[in-house]
């Protein structure tokens, strides 16, 4: 398994913008990007991110099927940035209409995980830190993404978390 760092913080915490300083000064680049063009708010957003990104970067969007975004990843790239878990998992949620706790993406991305070999940064939100949520399916979507958080941090080397655009280090194997 290569190196990975899971970033994790808030909405708008700054979260890939610090993955993109950690891949700054490698030469070969992948960015895995997740989110779908759902609205035109989604759309704008989506086009600010692409150009945050210089033209070093080779960018796979893949909403649904990240581990097989993982193994078309040629293997000699410097690092890859995974932009976002949490809204990879909303776009399973949405397309699937009904979810559970053991939904094969989820575990086929984790596998792919760590037999990876390619220094990783993985970004995700925190959101199991403010209230539990009334509606069930919201509920489930807190619990699946905190399962999914856990076992990433646990494979990961260095773990950041993100608080108003200062990153905290909250498990470091190495330095960056």
């Amino acid at each position: 398994m290569g190196k990975i760092t899971l970033i994790t913080g808030g909405i708008r915490s700054g979260k890939s913008s610090y993955a993109l300083t950690l891949a700054s000064g490698k030469e070969s680049k992948v960015f895995i990007a997740t989110s779908l063009p759902f609205d035109d708010e989604m759309k704008v957003r989506i086009e600010r991110h692409k150009k945050e990104r210089d033209a070093s970067f080779q960018t796979i969007e893949e909403p649904i099927h990240l581990a097989s975004a993982l193994k078309s990843v040629r293997h000699d790239m410097d690092i890859i940035i995974v932009d976002c878990i949490a809204v990879w998992l909303g776009n399973i949620f949405h397309f699937r209409k009904q979810v559970s706790m053991e939904m094969p993406e989820i575990s086929n991305f984790l596998n792919a995980i760590k037999k990876f070999s390619i220094r990783t940064v993985i970004i995700t939100n925190e959101v199991n830190m403010g209230l539990v949520d009334r509606t069930t399916l919201n509920r489930c979507y807190q619990d699946i993404i905190g399962m999914v958080n856990k076992q990433l941090a646990y494979m990961a080397n260095d773990v950041v978390l993100m608080v108003s655009g200062i990153p905290v280090i909250i498990k470091n194997s190495t330095r960056f």
